[in-house]
């Protein structure tokens, strides 16, 4: 929550458009709103995984479990065996195990009311027509298709859990026997010593010995439970995340995501580009900008998650401006105007050459991240093919202001007054020349103001000062030196980091293609 509300902050103090006594003049004046990626183009992701693997695991657990009481018993250690079965940790496991194998068959049961609301399809129709998302695209089908990707290879060469969960059971398989073998040997050597007291005293140590290691048998076999416990936890939390549309890195790892981001990345300038791979908070933008859905595979143990992800690079990136009308002196007569904006909002490209018109409604529905996203129902227009008041203003270009601008002329108008931060000047218009009621601590302070003001324009009110001026009061502040001083702090301000999550999790994914899915215009 925290982090939240220091960038709804950060939004309202650093992404302000610095206004001065010409910006004015024109019947309006901007505010900057923040930078935003602007795309209509999705990338895909479609990720099966294969619940079986969890349960082959919790089987084989219980399996060696129940084989290493019979082997106790076929070997004459029926007393061992049965002090084996009656320890708490041998019922935990059983009935553990059958717990987790419940809940993951409560994901099926879930995802069944899921399956036939959902479709997999590209929700935006494709305006970008760039050539090289094309050659990446068939490269990546290449890949996917002949199963040669480092993705393909990474996943094919990972340690599964399944591989995982035997190889700690064989390792204790090896202790057992050995286990097994001291404690046939101790069985003889009691027979042979039964009429030596000396004999059966060191082997009734010895048989303590052997139950002590059978203890720390069971408690290896209870860390493998706790393993598969864990993974299978994280399974069904990642699972009711996918269900509410999010993506938990427990489904796509981050080292799977590097390498699907270099591929993409490597051909142009994406947000996701392998020079940013290293830094978390791209990473973790990706998993915020992520769109899943869940649907049920071919074979009944089988998940598929259909991941979407925003294709956006440099030149999807536009600043958002805010224009807001303000009356401006239109002659000596006395008369006034004001423009009445195209659109709620202007986002203009770096070079000021494309621009696209948004409401305010589409820019709160653009993702949130490090830079919002916008997916666009709306084409992006070019200056050239298609003129716009706005950024004409923006551009301080008054060619054809006339024919493109709203413009409404007036003879007169209330005094309007408005303070856009706490560090900003006030910024007011009048309709005649106004005498300002100053009163301030010191008379230093008060030559700083003027006496009167006119038309529109800047004013800066020095703290322990006070303005009175048609009903508004105006109260000082400090210098606006304080603005970037916070703009500092905020740059300093970590991003968060991304939830981890288990080492096995990287053999959940069993990547059959990267491939995006492609609309035509």
């Amino acid at each position: 929550m925290r982090w939240i509300w220091l960038c709804a902050v950060f939004l309202v103090f650093v992404n302000l458009h610095k206004t001065n006594g010409d910006d004015l003049n024109k019947g309006l004046f901007f505010m900057e709103r923040g930078e935003v990626y602007a795309t209509t183009d999705t990338w895909n992701i479609q990720i099966p995984v294969n619940t079986k693997i969890f349960t082959t695991a919790l089987a084989d657990v219980i399996s060696n479990l129940d084989g290493y009481v019979q082997k106790l018993k076929r070997s004459g250690l029926e007393t061992i065996a049965d002090w084996v079965a009656g320890q708490p940790e041998y019922s935990k496991i059983r009935v553990g195990s059958l717990l987790l194998k419940h809940k993951i068959g409560d994901i099926f049961s879930a995802i069944k009311h899921l399956i036939t609301k959902r479709q997999i399809e590209n929700e935006y129709p494709l305006h970008f027509n760039w050539t090289d998302v094309d050659e990446i695209n068939q490269k990546l089908q290449s890949h996917a298709l002949n199963g040669t990707t480092e993705i393909l290879n990474l996943m094919g060469d990972g340690l599964t859990i399944y591989n995982a969960t035997n190889n700690l059971l064989n390792l204790l398989e090896t202790e057992v026997y050995s286990q097994l073998q001291l404690a046939t040997d101790i069985v003889e050597n009691l027979k042979e010593n039964s009429h030596n007291p000396a004999g059966r005293s060191r082997k009734v140590r010895q048989v303590s010995d052997q139950t002590e290691a059978s203890d720390k048998a069971m408690i290896s076999y209870r860390k493998a439970f706790d393993f598969l416990e864990a993974e299978i936890t994280s399974l069904t939390q990642a699972y009711k995340l996918s269900t509410l549309g999010k993506l938990d890195p427990f489904f796509l790892p981050t080292s799977i995501l590097v390498k699907i981001l270099n591929q993409i990345g490597a051909a142009r300038g994406l947000l996701f580009s392998e020079i940013e791979i290293g830094q978390e908070s791209t990473l973790q933008n990706f998993y915020n900008l992520a769109k899943v859905s869940v649907f049920s595979g071919t074979d009944s143990s089988d998940l598929v998650l259909d991941v979407k992800f925003p294709v956006v690079d440099d030149r999807s990136r536009f600043t958002v401006f805010e224009p807001v009308p303000w009356p401006a002196r239109l002659n000596a007569k006395g008369l006034f105007f004001k423009i009445n904006p195209e659109a709620d909002l202007i986002a203009v490209d770096q070079e000021r050459k494309q621009y696209f018109l948004m409401s305010f409604s589409e820019f709160c529905n653009c993702q949130n991240s490090t830079i919002k996203v916008c997916h666009l129902q709306k084409p992006i227009r070019r200056e050239d093919d298609e003129p716009s008041c706005l950024l004409r203003l923006l551009k301080n270009d008054d060619k054809d202001i006339d024919n493109l601008c709203n413009v409404v002329t007036m003879k007169t108008f209330k005094t309007q007054i408005i303070k856009l931060t706490p560090f900003s000047d006030y910024i007011y218009a009048v309709p005649s020349d106004t005498k300002l009621d100053k009163t301030c601590e010191t008379k230093a302070q008060a030559r700083e103001i003027s006496d009167s003001i006119s038309g529109s324009g800047t004013l800066y009110v020095p703290s322990s000062c006070t303005v009175r001026v048609d009903g508004y009061l105006l109260l000082g502040s400090n210098n606006s030196t304080v603005f970037f001083e916070i703009e500092q702090i905020f740059r300093e301000i970590p991003m968060p980091r991304p939830r981890r999550k288990g080492l096995m999790a990287k053999s959940l994914v069993n990547l059959v293609s990267t491939t995006p899915v492609s609309s035509t215009p």
